[in-house]
């Protein structure tokens, strides 16, 4: 089986580093290893799409990419960009986000406890604000100010 690796994939880093290894049965042990672990990582996005009850058109459109692409990804051949990851991380479902350890590893938990469900809303308003020019970040800042 073949599959793709992204150029704005953090794996196809690993993947040019293995081309330079001398020893070939090196460079097709680490292909193999890239093959697994595209394999886990596309059957851990496909949990992620049912999770958030979507087939693979919604699911695509969600996170900017077609169908075809979406299916290659948890088929395993191709790895999800940076991008891709990304969006992944901001999707949101009643307050429930997708642990991005559990995606790229596989270990821990699929959803963030709530714990650090509660920590997106200070993201949010971070976001927000960095974007305002720094007259109304002032305004923002004396306002919250007054609550103390």
């Amino acid at each position: 089986m073949t599959f793709c690796v992204e150029k704005h994939s953090a794996f196809y880093l690993l993947y040019k580093y293995n081309i330079y290894l001398k020893n070939k049965s090196q460079v097709k042990k680490s292909y193999k290893n890239l093959e697994k672990e595209a394999k886990g990582m596309g059957e851990r996005i496909q949990q992620v799409r049912k999770f958030f009850r979507q087939n693979q058109n919604e699911f695509a459109s969600k996170i900017g990419k077609t169908q075809s692409h979406v299916c290659n990804i948890e088929n395993g051949k191709n790895f999800p960009s940076i991008e891709v990851l990304i969006e992944l991380s901001r999707l949101e479902e009643k307050g429930k986000r997708i642990n991005m350890h559990w995606l790229i590893t596989g270990k821990g938990e699929m959803i963030i406890p709530e714990i650090y469900g509660k920590q997106s809303l200070n993201n949010k308003i971070l976001n927000k604000v960095i974007n305002l020019d720094t007259k109304r970040k002032k305004a923002i800042l004396n306002f919250l100010d007054s609550f103390q």
